[in-house]
């Protein structure tokens, strides 16, 4: 609007297109938006605009192949003249940390990929008496954690599931130490549990996702997972059978 002050404080709809209009930022599969590397970095500039201007909210947005829609809210008439660190200096070296956490939500339970609420006690005392990691030590299940895309299964406080996906963000992905709670099952928690880690919209560009399972082939194979067609194509390299 001509003449309007839009350091002003308000409520802003603001759109931010690409040059040309190029799709730079994803790509649409099956009505979903899958961000790209160059959507992540605008996804992390994006909700770190309150970082660098402290009088402005964030409200709903949308982030789409060529453009961004979003809420801008400015809560100050000093705006303009904060002292206001360089949106330049942000870090983009490690696009991994443009990855949101994710949370889903069925009847009474929750599914998050939000590390912070991980029960590592509740984690390690299953892992300690699994047939595939038996006796595993609490630092290990620690550092495994640290190193993996984490959901966690929770019924009010409690956690009470747990799985986790080793990957790269672009070419692959491992899923490991799946479990839930014996007193929990039945429900249908690990088919939802695996829909989420399948559904995760950081992870749709992967060539491809791989498992090891012992007992629970017919719950996998509802996701697509199958014996490898070339088996003779896979190696490994077995340091230990037991800890």
């Amino acid at each position: 609007m001509k003449g309007y002050d839009y350091s002003s404080p308000w409520w802003y709809f603001v759109t931010i297109c690409t040059h040309q209009m190029q799709q730079h930022l994803g790509k649409i599969r099956n009505n979903k938006m899958t961000l790209n590397a160059c959507g992540k970095a605008a996804r992390m500039m994006w909700l770190n605009i309150p970082e660098h201007y402290p009088s402005v909210e964030l409200d709903e947005y949308v982030i789409m192949p060529n453009h961004i829609h979003g809420i801008v809210i400015i809560n100050s008439d000093n705006v303009g003249n904060e002292k206001i660190r360089s949106l330049h200096k942000t870090n983009l070296s490690n696009l991994s940390e443009a990855t949101l956490n994710h949370e889903y939500v069925k009847d009474d339970y929750v599914i998050s990929t939000d590390k912070s609420r991980l029960k590592i006690d509740i984690i390690h005392g299953f892992l300690k008496d699994a047939y595939w990691c038996k006796n595993i030590p609490v630092e290990i299940v620690k550092r495994s954690i640290e190193g993996s895309l984490c959901y966690g299964v929770y019924k009010g406080d409690k956690q009470v599931g747990f799985a986790r996906v080793i990957t790269d963000y672009s070419v692959i992905a491992f899923i490991a130490d799946v479990f839930i709670l014996e007193g929990y099952r039945g429900q249908g928690l690990s088919m939802w549990l695996m829909q989420c880690l399948i559904d995760n919209p950081d992870l749709q560009e992967l060539r491809g996702w791989s498992l090891k399972t012992k007992d629970a082939h017919g719950l996998y194979s509802k996701f697509g997972f199958k014996a490898p067609e070339n088996p003779e194509l896979i190696m490994e390299r077995k340091i230990k059978s037991s800890y």
